[in-house]
């Protein structure tokens, strides 16, 4: 097995991010606008191996994919994707995570594969993995076949051993493609160590990248998942079919579950966990509404569904072909600075005509201090270029299979990142109502 190379980096002294660099600050980017602020596109960036051709990269925005913001990456930290596959995985998939650094607003590459990796068939392991282990590692290099992440991306900070510049981490879920366990309940919790560039991606930061779910019969292809900042872990949901379950991944690499009937899931959902008040927030769509579950987890406290109108404040939520909120595709973030779940509008309502314009998405709290007992509203704004760039959610690769959390805030920049393809330097954009202080 290869062994890892690392990529050189500096001891970075922790100390408070100084005021905003030119090119973010109200000038250049005003409240309501959207500037492009790369200074490299992906596609660029890519890792030099002839494995890797240009324009391999976008099946990581396009194919049903997230991304993470990792604080410990850079002094403003950094953005970091990955995923790939369609059914599985295919030759879709190019391992390697590609990280938008909010410093020096460059990509880079972390953990690429030094040879090429062979399509899957059907789900089932590969001639080219280890028929011995249970991982389905790669033969040549250990490495791992990147599929869809949907919302299941989150940040695997240093203090708890994800190396000096942090991991990605995504969330317990199936198809490990070992030849020993082929059972689509075979779950696994993948972590990638963002300081090397070369990595075959083996047991990396104290937890293994594979970790056996609690039943092989059970699993899930569609992952969810959040940072726990008080126990020190990831949750995820998983579905496969009609089995639902909430997994917790501690940094040790210990996974349990809970059979959760009322917070189940939706396709890719995304989660986010409160730790002032120890709640679990799951959104998913049900007969042709949206669903906001709430999970107090000590004391442990389930709440009903709150059904959230399609209208909110005269404005109507945006659907799919199915009549469907696309909210959840969409993958709400929470906002640190704006308390408030927050995403980029992938699809217009009502119908499921694409969005030609950009538009901000959030859904608010009546009192920030307690999501617990709040009521929610909607909120719709569309924004508008600062520069001569653009952004089309109903052409770009970031955002035509929806959006899935890809709009990450960067609080050191006051605004939230974007990037709509491959082949198109990152953006920020700045809505109207972010904090400038």
């Amino acid at each position: 097995m290869a062994t890892a190379t690392s990529r050189p980096f500096q001891i970075r002294v922790a100390a408070p991010v100084g005021g905003l660099p030119a090119w973010a600050s109200p000038t250049a980017l005003p409240p309501g606008t959207f500037r492009e602020v790369g200074l490299n596109t992906m596609d660029q960036a890519r890792p030099p191996f002839a494995h890797f051709p240009s324009g391999c990269l976008v099946a990581t925005l396009a194919n049903w994919c997230s991304a993470a913001f990792i604080g410990d990456f850079s002094p403003r930290g950094g953005v970091a994707y990955w995923g790939g596959g369609e059914h599985g995985c295919d030759n879709a998939s190019y391992p390697v995570v590609m990280i938008w650094n909010a410093e020096t607003r460059l990509f880079e590459y972390a953990c690429a594969a030094k040879v090429p990796h062979f399509q899957f068939t059907s789900n089932k392991a590969c001639a080219n993995t280890d028929p011995t282990d249970d991982w389905g590692h790669w033969l040549s290099d250990g490495g791992v076949q990147p599929i869809h992440s949907y919302n299941g991306l989150a940040e695997y900070p240093s203090a708890w051993g994800g190396g000096p510049r942090g991991s990605l981490l995504c969330g317990a879920r199936k198809y490990s493609h070992s030849h020993t366990r082929q059972a689509p309940g075979w779950n696994h919790t993948m972590s990638f160590n963002l300081s090397f560039q070369i990595n075959p991606g083996t047991r990396i930061g104290g937890i293994a990248n594979y970790v056996d779910g609690p039943n092989p019969t059970e699993g899930g292809e569609y992952v969810g998942c959040c940072k726990d900042t008080l126990r020190q872990g990831w949750w995820s949901t998983i579905a496969d079919g009609y089995v639902r379950r909430i997994l917790f991944t501690h940094k040790s690499g210990t996974i349990t579950a809970t059979a959760e009937g009322m917070l189940s899931y939706a396709p890719g959902c995304s989660l986010h966990h409160f730790p002032d008040v120890d709640a679990l927030t799951i959104f998913r769509p049900f007969n042709a509404a949206l669903f906001f579950g709430l999970k107090r987890l000590s004391p442990e406290q389930k709440t009903s569904w709150i059904p959230l109108s399609q209208v909110v404040n005269g404005t109507a939520m945006a659907l799919d072909a199915n009549g469907t909120p696309r909210l959840v595709e969409d993958g709400p973030r929470w906002s640190s600075l704006a308390k408030r779940f927050v995403w980029l509008r992938s699809l217009n309502a009502p119908g499921n005509s694409r969005d030609a314009t950009p538009h901000v998405c959030s859904l608010i709290p009546s009192d920030p201090n307690n999501v617990v007992g709040s009521t929610w509203s909607y909120h719709i704004e569309a924004v508008t270029p600062a520069d001569a760039s653009a952004i089309a959610p109903n052409m770009d690769a970031a955002s035509f299979n929806g959006s899935l959390g890809k709009l990450v805030e960067i609080p050191s920049l006051r605004a939230f990142a974007w990037t709509r393809s491959h082949l198109h330097r990152t953006q920020l954009i700045r809505p109207s109502w972010m904090p400038m202080s």
